[in-house]
């Protein structure tokens, strides 16, 4: 137990790291979110037009699906676009973002952790240590492919912040495996 928790801590330190400097420094999510033109009239608008938090989407499809004009004017309103997804918050927040990136902190150790213990679970933990690595980094691919893909398939992101989202995660988790994988390694007899 004792390695599973310091691979975790090690692993989601440095996949921090790497988070940080893929946004703050390397070009990797340089137009993954775009400038919002006219932001004080959208914010205006947003403002005054929806005041709980949570995500939106548009067009509204119909409450009740039965109603054959609402669902003809939600699908001719589909198929004409624009569609968003709008994730909406009343409130501000600090701008240095020290809360989140606290949590995003812990997150990662906690799944640093959890992709340690599945390590030390699997028949890979007995193999090489590219194969160890190989298994955490393949992790990452499953958690980008269940997220990101996802979302572009389902709630149309974009390609180009689609693929940004999926390397930064596959490329942080391949640096967590090569942690992970120093501290999970077979046992000797």
């Amino acid at each position: 137990m004792k390695k599973i928790i310091l691979a975790g801590l090690t692993a989601g330190i440095a996949i921090t790291i790497w988070q940080f400097a893929a946004w703050m420094f390397l070009p990797f999510h340089k137009d993954t979110i775009k400038i919002t033109p006219n932001e004080e009239a959208i914010t205006a608008v947003l403002s005054n037009s929806i005041t709980e938090e949570g995500a939106y989407g548009l067009p509204n499809a119909p409450q009740q699906m039965d109603n054959k004009e609402a669902v003809k004017k939600w699908e001719d309103n589909f198929r004409r676009g624009p569609l968003a997804t709008i994730y909406y918050r009343t409130r501000g927040d600090n701008p240095a973002m020290t809360s989140q990136f606290i949590i995003g902190f812990i997150i990662q150790i906690i799944a640093a952790m959890f992709a340690a213990w599945l390590l030390s679970r699997s028949t890979a933990s007995t193999q090489s240590y590219i194969s160890r690595v190989s298994y955490v980094g393949i992790l990452g691919i499953f958690a980008s492919i269940v997220t990101h893909v996802s979302y572009w398939n389902w709630m149309y992101f974009p390609s180009k912040y689609t693929t940004a989202m999926m390397s930064d995660l596959i490329i942080g988790w391949i640096i967590g495996g090569l942690i992970i994988a120093a501290f999970i390694k077979p046992l000797k007899n």
